[in-house]
């Protein structure tokens, strides 16, 4: 098996605004191992359409594919401290 650099290990998604799934390249070793958890356990949604000594490429429904807001909520020393005793209380139950 080749070994890859770091920037070498990376992740293509591609999709279209017509068809209803995307394409999802990796040759990232640690992004495959999802891959592949995920289509084990969702064959119905993740399709291997590809495999080699160092990549996959799996076609996913469009829908799965997100973007996500980046978490800008400032936690004063009050509030971390009320969230670890309510994580604290739920942990013992």
């Amino acid at each position: 098996m080749t070994e890859l650099t770091a920037i070498e290990q990376e992740v293509i998604i591609t999709y279209n605004r017509k068809e209803s799934f995307a394409d999802v390249y990796s040759a990232d070793p640690v992004t495959i191992r999802k891959l592949e958890k995920m289509a084990e356990k969702y064959p119905e949604h993740y399709k291997l359409k590809k495999k080699d000594d160092i990549s996959v490429t799996y076609e996913v429904p469009k829908k799965l594919i997100r973007f996500g807001a980046p978490n800008t909520k400032v936690y004063t020393e009050e509030e971390k401290d009320r969230l670890r005793k309510q994580l604290e209380q739920v942990r013992k139950k």
